[in-house]
């Protein structure tokens, strides 16, 4: 587990770690002068509990809101495949319905080979991984 927490390599702890300890560095002189010299009033509590309850509940309420996106976003997008697989059926079969013979034929082949080039499962899921390194790259710049 502790190679985990201080693992130095990965996107965000490289960029992150000189906030990290300036931030740390800043609290503990904070904390000491605090102690030393006591400058600050002291304070209760109870604004600090209340704006952290009404801070919870609003992220959470924004998780919820993230989560159901995502779901829908799942739920169309398996329609989609589901709609690309029936058409290519469907052409597929009325292709093996024609003879062989008939030039009908040959252009039902032909739509369901343009089906699976174009519009078929493989360019979608290029498409798919094609979004998700996009938006990797400029959520996490390459190193």
């Amino acid at each position: 587990m502790w190679e985990l927490v201080f693992a130095l390599r990965g996107p965000v702890l490289p960029h992150l770690a000189w906030s990290l300890v300036s931030l740390v560095l800043i609290a503990s002189a904070m904390v000491g002068i605090e102690h030393a010299l006591q400058l600050f009033p002291t304070a209760d509590a109870t604004p600090f509990t209340v704006f952290g309850v009404a801070l919870s509940l609003f992220l959470g309420f924004r998780n919820n809101a993230a989560y159901d996106r995502w779901w829908e976003a799942r739920r169309l997008w398996g329609g989609l495949l589901a709609d690309l697989r029936a058409s290519r059926a469907r052409c597929a079969s009325r292709a093996d319905a024609v003879s062989p013979k008939c030039g009908v034929y040959q252009e039902a082949n032909e739509l369901v080979s343009i089906i699976d080039r174009r519009t078929g499962i493989l360019p979608s899921s290029r498409f798919s991984l094609a979004a998700t390194d996009f938006r990797r790259s400029r959520v996490f710049p390459p190193l």
